[in-house]
């Protein structure tokens, strides 16, 4: 082994404890004044100390991905309730425009509603003065007529006689 260690820093090192295991500063290979079941319980209790303090720094990084949980879970939360209460407003601007625009809609309808009534009732009132007006000049051309029979019946036989003449010619063409 030291053939292959010479020319480097490990060669002496390798040597110097060589030396010291041979001249006997450590008899049968461990250092003198030194108990080997110490060291192995002071080793125990060192890493025991070292698995303490692990599990101690896992429960902190535990415990602050938790709050960094419970604190992004709460944020979530914020934000929807937030989007949940806008979408709401939305809704009810929605809904009230909706309403409104049916409110408009129904006073238009009464109106063009109305409207329509009252024309119906001039139109039928109109109807009415026509046809009684038509009624009082027919009855007053039937007393003209029957008056002037009366008062020339000559002429009265001689204008039936030409009306029933004309309307011969007229239905004979045909």
């Amino acid at each position: 082994m030291s053939e292959r260690l010479e020319g480097s820093g490990a060669a002496a090192v390798g040597a110097h404890s060589k030396d010291a295991m041979q001249s006997g500063a450590m008899p049968g290979g461990r250092p003198q004044g030194i108990d080997p079941s110490a060291v192995g319980s002071k080793a125990a209790g060192t890493a025991d100390d070292a698995a303490s303090q692990v599990r101690d720094k896992a429960g902190q990084v535990a415990g602050q991905a938790k709050e960094m949980a419970d604190d992004a879970a709460g944020q979530v939360r914020e934000k929807a309730g937030q989007v949940a209460g806008q979408a709401k407003e939305m809704a009810d601007d929605a809904t009230d425009r909706v309403r409104e625009v049916a409110d408009q809609a129904w006073d238009r309808a009464g109106e063009y509603g109305a409207q329509a009534g009252q024309m119906a009732r001039q139109a039928g009132e109109s109807l009415s003065q026509a046809g009684s007006q038509a009624y009082r000049q027919g009855q007053q051309a039937g007393d003209y007529i029957g008056e002037r029979v009366r008062e020339e019946p000559l002429l009265a036989l001689l204008g039936a006689g030409a009306v029933g003449f004309a309307l011969g010619l007229l239905l004979g063409r045909r």
